[in-house]
């Protein structure tokens, strides 16, 4: 039962892995199993090889396992998983293009995508600029986790998309498929408007 409730978490991983995205154990993927519980990937685990062992149950935000280390971003997936009710799973990768927008766009505290049919891709059907907020990357993690549960507080999420500068997106959705489909959708927008405003 485990390991087919996480095998879409392991392919996707395994995709994103030889893209790039994951490179020397970074990134972090999780799914929730109820309102107090989520698995997510252990700490220091090569995502290209993903295997279901390779998660952890968390109940209740608590990283104290028996069997091994939670990955330090737990507390930003639980703080999500608490903001957003609908999410089902939430992939944290270590996108290039969207590392680079964060960067340019750190002062203005989001990255503003307009006109790009891929916006419908993060579920935005309307001809609307789309905001991707950015937040600092601290060496404590729970001041992230709280500056983002502090913002979405003031205001709802406009897409299933965080950036955090220097750092990687977080993406969520209400199946595994979904978040995948919303992680692909979010590298393609973050590339062509990166390519884009670089040449002008």
């Amino acid at each position: 039962m485990k390991s087919e409730f996480l095998d879409p978490l392991i392919s996707a991983a395994h995709s994103f892995s030889r893209m790039g995205w994951l490179l020397a154990t970074s990134g972090n993927f999780s799914r929730r199993i109820d309102s107090k519980r989520f698995y997510i990937t252990k700490s220091g685990k090569d995502k290209g090889e993903l295997a279901p062992e390779d998660f952890l149950e968390i109940v209740n935000g608590d990283t104290t396992c028996a069997d091994g280390k939670a990955s330090a971003e737990t507390c930003i997936h639980h703080t999500l998983y608490q903001r957003f009710e609908d999410a089902q799973a939430i992939y944290h990768v270590h996108e290039p293009y969207a590392g680079l927008c964060g960067r340019r766009d750190f002062q203005d505290t989001q990255t503003l995508f307009s006109g790009w049919e891929m916006i419908k891709g993060l579920g935005v059907w309307e001809d609307v600029g789309v905001g991707i907020p950015i937040f600092s990357n601290h060496l404590d993690v729970q001041k992230i986790a709280d500056e983002i549960e502090a913002f979405f507080d003031g205001e709802p999420a406009q897409v299933p998309v965080i950036n955090i500068v220097g750092h990687g997106i977080y993406v969520w959705g209400d199946t595994p498929a979904l978040t995948r489909a919303h992680l692909e959708a979010a590298a393609y927008l973050f590339k062509v408007d990166y390519l884009e405003k670089k040449r002008i």
